[in-house]
């Protein structure tokens, strides 16, 4: 937890108050994202009506808009997609911070793993001015050249969601 904590102030600062935005492409991640956050008090940006009217107009149908944030498989290794949704969130008032959850299992074939990357870069891509994480579920999910990949590019990786919620 320590790490995390240092990776996160020694990163970009967030330009405003506010809660934190989670995103995924797993349900399951998502859950269990929202109940660590309640559990450690973390707080979750509540996300204005104009920003809910974007996140449905990029999300698949029948998707509803909460954070955090499933924005399903359908939007998997669509880079475009998901830098627009790390926007719409970074451009609501009540976000200061954008975390990504996605693991990066080190045993990819090289098809898969360049789609991992793609979906990530639609993070990477976005939203420069605030704050952004990669965490990875489970800390070894996060292969050494993702995480400084990330780094050199503005983005924090993290190891754990408890240990990046803390942080």
């Amino acid at each position: 937890e320590l790490f995390e904590t240092a990776k996160v102030l020694s990163g970009p600062r967030p330009s405003r108050a506010g809660g934190l935005a989670v995103v995924t492409c797993s349900g399951g991640d998502a859950v269990a994202a929202a109940d660590e956050a309640e559990r450690l008090r973390v707080p979750l940006a509540d996300l204005a009506p104009d920003t809910r009217e974007r996140l449905a107009w990029l999300l698949p149908a029948g998707v509803v808009v909460t954070n955090p944030l499933d924005h399903t498989n359908a939007l998997w290794d669509d880079t475009d997609r998901v830098r627009a949704l790390v926007d719409a969130l970074a451009d609501d008032p009540g976000v200061g911070q954008v975390l990504y959850v996605q693991d990066t299992p080190h045993d990819l074939p090289d098809d898969a793993a360049a789609e991992w990357a793609r979906t990530r870069d639609g993070v990477v891509q976005a939203a420069p001015g605030t704050p952004r994480a990669v965490v990875a579920v489970l800390p070894e999910l996060l292969p050494d050249d993702v995480a400084e990949s990330l780094t050199e590019r503005g983005v924090t990786p993290l190891l754990g969601v408890p240990a990046a919620l803390r942080a």
